[in-house]
C-alpha cells in the first residue's frame, strides 16, 4: 500500500496558542484556561467518563482537529468550548502523546480573536508548508461570510500559535461567482507536485467537496479549481479527508451525524473525485480526521457526540489504521498502541456453548477488550453480555442473529456480517463507551451510553442450539494517562 504524500485533516475549527504574541490573545486564552481548568474536579467526579479514550481535561469537546505527527509527538487539536459542557465559544484544544494512547494535555491553541470579528475557530487541519514548517488552516467564523485563516507556531513544540497579518488566505471571494453555503473545515494534500486545499459545504442544496490549489510554496495564496465531489444524497458536507492507497483514493465526508466512506478514482485535471464503493465509517461518530503516523500509514481520529454529563461531553474514538480491501471497502482496525493498556487476560478455546455461560469468575469489569472468534453450529443467536448484573437480569448486549447474520450493538443500526458462517468480533468497553470491529474491521461502530446495570459481569449465550467458541481472549484495561501539568 502506497499512502499519498501528506494528508493532515480538516473539520470544524480553530487555531491558536499558549504563548500568542498580540496581548487580545494573551488575555482570551487565560480566560479560558481559568474557565476550563475550574471546571475539571466536576469532570474527574464522573465515574463513567471513559478512562482510556481521549478527552478533553473538561467542559465541551467535539471535532478532532489537524492532527500531526511532529518531532515524535503525536499533536491533536480538538474543537472545545472552554465555557460550558454544551457546545459554544469554539477554540481549540490541544493535547500530544508518543503512542496515541496515553496523552499529555497542553494550553488552548487557537481563540476566536474579537477585534477581527472572530466569533468561532471551527474545524480545519494542520499542514507543512514548502519550507516543512507546519501551520494551521482552520475556518474563522463571525459576523461575516466564512473565511479560511492561518495560524503559525511560535516554539518548536507547537505549544504557542500566532494568527499572521496574512489572514483570510481564503475567502468566499476566491470561488466567485460561484455560490457555497456552509463552507469549511480545510483540509490539505499535495498531490503530482501540487498542493490542494479541500473544504465542505453546500450548493444549490447538496453537499459538495470545494477545491483550491495553492500558488505559492507559503501556502498563503490560492486558486480556485471547483467542485470535486458532489454528494448522492447528502445536502451538507463537513470535514472532508482524501487519502490515497496506491492508485485508489479514499474520501470521507461527515453529514446528518455519520461519516460517509467512497472509494475510487481522482482526476485532477478535470479536479473530480469519482466514487465506485461507498458505505459507513465508525457508525456513532462525526468528524472524521484522518493523520498519517510515523509508519506512514493513515490512523483515522473521529468524535462520538454525549449530552448528558456533567462537567464534560464528548470523547473521541479509539485511534484506528485505515486499509482497502481487494474489493475497495474500507477496513478499520485499532492501532496496535492500545495492547498497552492490557492487564488481566482470561481464555477459552475448543469450548461447546449451550445456553449461557458466565465467564465473570474469569474476567470481569468496566474496561474490557474482547476478542472472540465462534462458531453459531446449530443456535439461532449468540448473545454477548457486557456489565452484566450479578444476577444476569442486566446487561449491555451485542446479538448476532445467525440466519440473516446481523449484528445488532445497542443504539447502533443492525449490521449483516459476512457470509464466513463465524462471528469474528473484537470489542473494547470503557466505562460508558462502547468500539465494535467485526469482520477484521469491515464492520466499525462507536457508541456512547449511560451504564445502568449495576454490574460488571461478561456472559455469553447461545440461543435455540449449540455453538462452539473457536477462541475467546479477555482483557481487563488500565486507564489511560492524561497527564495536566502543563495544562496551565
Amino acid at each position: 500500500m502506497s499512502l499519498a504524500l501528506s494528508l493532515l485533516v480538516a473539520c470544524s475549527g480553530v487555531a491558536g496558542g499558549d504563548v500568542p504574541q498580540d496581548q487580545e490573545g494573551r488575555e482570551l486564552i487565560a480566560k479560558a484556561m481559568a474557565a476550563t481548568q475550574s471546571a475539571i474536579p466536576l469532570a474527574e467526579q464522573d465515574p463513567n467518563r471513559p478512562g482510556f479514550h481521549f478527552r478533553a481535561p473538561a467542559r465541551w469537546m467535539n471535532d478532532p482537529n489537524g492532527p500531526i505527527y511532529h518531532q515524535g509527538w503525536y499533536h491533536v487539536f480538538y474543537q472545545f468550548n472552554p465555557y460550558g459542557d454544551q457546545w459554544g465559544d469554539m477554540h481549540w484544544g490541544h493535547a500530544r502523546s508518543r503512542n496515541m494512547v496515553d496523552w499529555e494535555h497542553l494550553p488552548i491553541a487557537l481563540w476566536p480573536t474579537k477585534s477581527q470579528r472572530e466569533d468561532h475557530v471551527f474545524s480545519g487541519s494542520t499542514y507543512r508548508d514548502g519550507a516543512g514548517n507546519p501551520i494551521i488552516f482552520y475556518t474563522s467564523i463571525g459576523g461575516r461570510d466564512p473565511e479560511q485563516w492561518v495560524a503559525t507556531p511560535t516554539d518548536r513544540d507547537l505549544i504557542g500559535w500566532s494568527k499572521p497579518a496574512v489572514n483570510p488566505v481564503v475567502s468566499v471571494r476566491t470561488h466567485q461567482p460561484s455560490k457555497v453555503d456552509e463552507w469549511r473545515d480545510p483540509y490539505l494534500l499535495t498531490e503530482g507536485g501540487k498542493t490542494y486545499m479541500l473544504a465542505g459545504g453546500r450548493q444549490a442544496g447538496r453537499g459538495v467537496v470545494t477545491a483550491y490549489e495553492a500558488l505559492n510554496r507559503e501556502l498563503t495564496q490560492w486558486k480556485y479549481r471547483g467542485i470535486l465531489f458532489q454528494h448522492p444524497n447528502a445536502n451538507l458536507i463537513e470535514c472532508p479527508n482524501l487519502v490515497k492507497f496506491g492508485n485508489r483514493w479514499l474520501l470521507l465526508a461527515s453529514h446528518d451525524g455519520r461519516v460517509d466512506w467512497f472509494t475510487g478514482g481522482l482526476d485532477l485535471q478535470a479536479m473530480e473525485f469519482r466514487s465506485t464503493r461507498s458505505g459507513v465509517l465508525a457508525e456513532g461518530s462525526y468528524a472524521s480526521q484522518v493523520m498519517v503516523d510515523k509508519r506512514r500509514r493513515p490512523v483515522h481520529l473521529a468524535w462520538v457526540n454525549t449530552s448528558d454529563r456533567r462537567g464534560w461531553n464528548g470523547f473521541m474514538t479509539l485511534p484506528s489504521v485505515l486499509t482497502l480491501n481487494r474489493t475497495g471497502d474500507v477496513v478499520r482496525q485499532p492501532i496496535g498502541d492500545l495492547a498497552s493498556l492490557r492487564d488481566r487476560m482470561a481464555a477459552l478455546r475448543g469450548v461447546e456453548l449451550q445456553g449461557e455461560r458466565d465467564i465473570s469468575p474469569l474476567i470481569q469489569g468496566n474496561q474490557l477488550e474482547l476478542i472472540a472468534d465462534i462458531d453459531p453450529g446449530t443456535a439461532t443467536k449468540i448473545h454477548l453480555k457486557l456489565l452484566a448484573s450479578p444476577e444476569g437480569e442486566k446487561a449491555v448486549t451485542l446479538t448476532y442473529d445467525v440466519a440473516t447474520r446481523t449484528l445488532v450493538t445497542p443504539h447502533r443500526s443492525p449490521v449483516v456480517l459476512a457470509e464466513s458462517g463465524r462471528l469474528r468480533i473484537h470489542v473494547f468497553l470503557d466505562r460508558s463507551a462502547l468500539d465494535v470491529y467485526a469482520d477484521g474491521g469491515q464492520v466499525t461502530q462507536a457508541v456512547a451510553f449511560q451504564p445502568n446495570t449495576g454490574g460488571q459481569g461478561v456472559r455469553i449465550a447461545a440461543e435455540g442450539g449449540t455453538a462452539r467458541i473457536r477462541s475467546l481472549r479477555a482483557y481487563t484495561l488500565r486507564s489511560a494517562r492524561f497527564d495536566l501539568q502543563r495544562f496551565k
